[in-house]
């Protein structure tokens, strides 16, 4: 099982529009060119978006290893109820309301990139 990476997760609040969460993040790639395919970066837009952002195109389809498939992500604490594609290299997620304060662990498993090499389970 990879190591957690942490990585930091913004959850404004109503007023101020601040950053107050975190959220873990798991995943390393078993590939064979010169950049693995990995998470770059994690946050939220709104208590009920993350933005997830590839390092590198993934494959964005719905099927079992594409970026669009819902169940290769898991929110511990929360649901994530739908995603949108973004580009070639990120998805929002729509998530239940994220507590302000609170942290979040992300896991990802499944997705590919888009030479098929695929992010290790989490």
């Amino acid at each position: 099982m990879p190591t957690p990476v942490s990585w930091p997760l913004w959850v404004p609040t109503e007023a101020a529009g601040n950053a107050v969460g975190v959220a873990t993040c798991v995943g390393t790639a078993e590939v064979f060119s010169v950049a693995a395919l990995k998470i770059e970066s994690v946050y939220t837009l709104y208590r009920t978006t993350v933005q997830v952002i590839f390092n590198r195109p993934v494959k964005m389809t719905a099927d079992v290893t594409g970026a669009l498939y819902l169940a290769n992500y898991s929110l511990e604490g929360a649901t994530i109820e739908s995603i949108e594609q973004v580009g070639n290299q990120e998805v929002w997620l729509t998530t239940s309301p994220l507590d302000v304060g609170t942290r979040y662990t992300l896991s990802v498993d499944n997705v590919e990139d888009s030479l098929g090499n695929p992010i290790s389970p989490s």
